[in-house]
């Protein structure tokens, strides 16, 4: 089973990595070219700012579930480097099924906001694009994050380690190694 989702993981973070890379290098010539018409031609793109904010939505949306796959979320590390090893495993059970409510409760919301925004027919100002085709990223991102964190949860179950995702295993329990090192070393020096 674990290689079939594994497959499907390979596939969207491969979308994700196009998006979030591809969005950012859009982003950048937009702006780099608005600046050339406006300072060497007197000329503004008139469709930039609105475009930008469209792949700004994206980037932040995608990125989400990017950080959440690869692990780069804010943890508590503080308090997991305080406790028990056998107490890691535990933290990492309630904070990635935590994780897994809220996103779900979140994408949940932004659903409901994109039916509504469907409904009501709004556009964008400038370029009339229907605002749900832009918005609808949200709760496809919190919805990737979603399965993320469910997937790092099982992960979690069927693994001994502990893994922050389910491609990224947890690095902190190698902090009491290097503390247990430091110490060593500090007692060699002291019987040198």
């Amino acid at each position: 089973m674990f290689s079939f989702i594994s497959k499907i993981n390979a596939g969207m973070k491969k979308i994700e990595e196009f998006i979030v890379g591809y969005g950012i290098i859009a982003l950048a010539v937009l702006i780099i070219a608005n600046i050339i018409g406006r300072n060497i031609f007197g000329y503004s793109l008139y469709f930039v700012e609105e475009t930008n904010t469209f792949l700004i939505i994206f980037i932040t949306f995608v990125g989400t579930s990017y950080a959440a796959r690869n692990g780069r979320h804010i943890r508590m590390s503080a308090l997991s480097d305080l406790v028990p090893e056998r107490f890691e495993k535990l933290m990492m059970y309630i904070m990635t099924l935590g994780t897994f409510i809220f996103m779900g409760w979140t994408t949940w919301i932004t659903g409901k906001y994109i039916y509504d925004l469907f409904i009501s027919g709004r556009q964008s100002s400038l370029l009339q694009v229907p605002l749900w085709r832009v918005w609808i990223i949200a709760p496809v991102g919190l919805g990737l994050t979603t399965i993320h964190y469910f997937m790092a949860f099982i992960k979690n179950i069927k693994e001994k380690d502990v893994w922050i995702s389910f491609d990224e295993k947890s690095e902190y329990g190698d902090v009491q190694e290097v503390i247990e090192e430091a110490k060593d070393t500090e007692e060699d020096k002291q019987n040198n």
